[in-house]
């Protein structure tokens, strides 16, 4: 049984599970599409991603680079945490503006596993 899958053909999404399916197109997809690519820093710039260095704060009690980060339209903003020894992000928190109001969504990262020479968080 399948409880949920997405796809895309690069402009837009098909979302389907138990529930129906829905295509997203438009900012929602591209900002769906973006998220899911295996290192999403990469095409900040071309996707006009404004991000600003916000300083060091601790992250599972290490210093951790703070960089926030809001979506070329302004409709969603995300921070990530970069550890400051190992320059590995460790966490990333986004905010995403729906009908119900703001939500929020926390990612931790840990774990990192070396995989052909690019380390992964396993956890």
């Amino acid at each position: 049984m399948e409880v949920f899958k997405q796809t895309s053909d690069g402009q837009k999404v098909l979302m389907g599970g138990m529930q129906g399916s829905r295509v997203l197109d438009g900012p929602a997809a591209q900002q769906m599409i973006a998220g899911n690519l295996l290192f999403p820093e990469l095409t900040y710039a071309e996707r006009g991603v404004k991000s600003t260095v916000a300083g060091i704060e601790k992250v599972g009690g290490k210093d951790a680079y703070k960089l926030t980060h809001t979506s070329a339209d302004g409709a969603t903003s995300w921070t990530d945490y970069f550890d400051v020894t190992s320059g590995l992000k460790v966490q990333s928190v986004l905010t995403n503006k729906t009908p119900q109001g703001e939500m929020t969504q926390t990612m931790v990262y840990s774990d990192f596993k070396d995989v052909n020479g690019v380390k992964f968080p396993f956890t």
